[in-house]
């Protein structure tokens, strides 16, 4: 069985040269700078896709238990590796940790798989609070979708020509008399048996297809045929 493809390392490189990042770390919160931005990159390493989701309260919770440092100082420092734009700060205001930085220290792991590097994800349309932080939440989001959803389902069913339902039947290759079926959904008000409006036309026409509907009806057409050419020209 083959090994399922991930988007995971075991290990990430430790440079000696740790640059100024490092610097301003250690020299605003002494070691904890140093340990915390090491632990979040061990951490990225072992996500897949390499993006670590704080909105979640547990994964928070498992953040700062790595950490075993107080959430304050935790918190300040990430806020700044996100001025530093080490973390990005776009995907922050979603409470998720991504650092380019990292993804592009780890691209000789991934060049020897079939699993391609991971990209930056996308923003979500919504954001969540993280245990106490604040995070910007649009409440008219969600009323707006809803309004679209709503706007959706109101929309209005336009009955097909006959000669829409023809070259229909035409592609199918099918037996139904078009002219049958668009006065038989006429006098029923282009509704099912269960009183529902109709919603997809065509589906109908399969239906009838499948249950052979006017395998009855008279043969002869009613009107005079035409070829899918007529139809579309």
């Amino acid at each position: 069985m083959a090994r399922p493809r991930k988007q995971e390392v075991d290990y990430f490189p430790h440079y000696c040269d740790h640059g100024k990042v490092l610097f301003i770390l250690e020299n605003n919160f002494k070691n904890d700078g140093y340990a915390v931005f090491y632990k979040i990159e061990e951490l990225l390493a072992r996500t897949e896709g390499h993006c670590y989701d704080c909105s979640k309260p547990e994964n928070w919770e498992y953040l700062l238990s790595k950490m075993n440092i107080d959430e304050t100082i935790v918190s300040e420092i990430i806020e700044k590796l996100v001025v530093m734009n080490v973390i990005e700060p776009e995907l922050w205001k979603e409470k998720r940790i991504w650092m380019q930085s990292f993804v592009d220290s780890i691209t000789d792991a991934y060049a020897r798989r079939k699993v391609h590097l991971p990209l930056k994800p996308e923003l979500m349309s919504t954001e969540t609070p993280v245990r106490g932080i604040n995070v910007n939440i649009n409440p008219q989001s969600k009323e707006e979708e809803s309004k679209v959803n709503k706007s959706k389902e109101r929309k209005t069913f336009i009955a097909p020509s006959l000669d829409e339902i023809s070259l229909y039947c035409l592609e199918r290759k099918n037996n139904i008399k078009p002219q049958h079926f668009l006065d038989y959904q006429t006098a029923r008000d282009w509704k099912l048996k269960g009183g529902q409006k109709i919603k997809d036309w065509q589906a109908v026409i399969r239906t009838w297809e499948h249950n052979s509907f006017n395998k009855e009806a008279d043969q002869r057409p009613a009107y005079p045929q035409k070829t899918v050419e007529e139809l579309t020209s």
